[in-house]
């Protein structure tokens, strides 16, 4: 299930960082997490939710630096999610 979601976030939301990480137009970072906590809701992975619920957050408040910070953090984020996923493989 992880590998398929590791998939969809290296492929369609990577590419997709990369650009608002550029821009950092709050609307844009604001759709981006809105996706990725729904991508996040539909695999049933609760690091990618936290993150969104953190960037969200952090927009609501106007934490412009540490959004800048948690925003930044998405390609680990994706590291994460695939040292999870390998050892959810490993032991089962």
């Amino acid at each position: 299930m992880f590998p398929e979601l590791i998939r969809i976030l290296e492929n369609e939301f990577l590419p997709k960082w990369e650009d608002t990480q550029e821009t950092l137009i709050f609307d844009e970072i604001e759709e981006f997490s809105i996706q990725a906590r729904m991508q996040g809701a539909e695999y049933g992975c609760a690091l990618l939710i936290s993150w969104s619920d953190t960037v969200m957050k952090q927009m609501r408040q106007f934490d412009m630096e540490n959004l800048s910070a948690t925003f930044e953090k998405f390609p680990e984020l994706i590291k994460k999610i695939r040292i999870i996923a390998e050892n959810k493989e490993t032991s089962s």
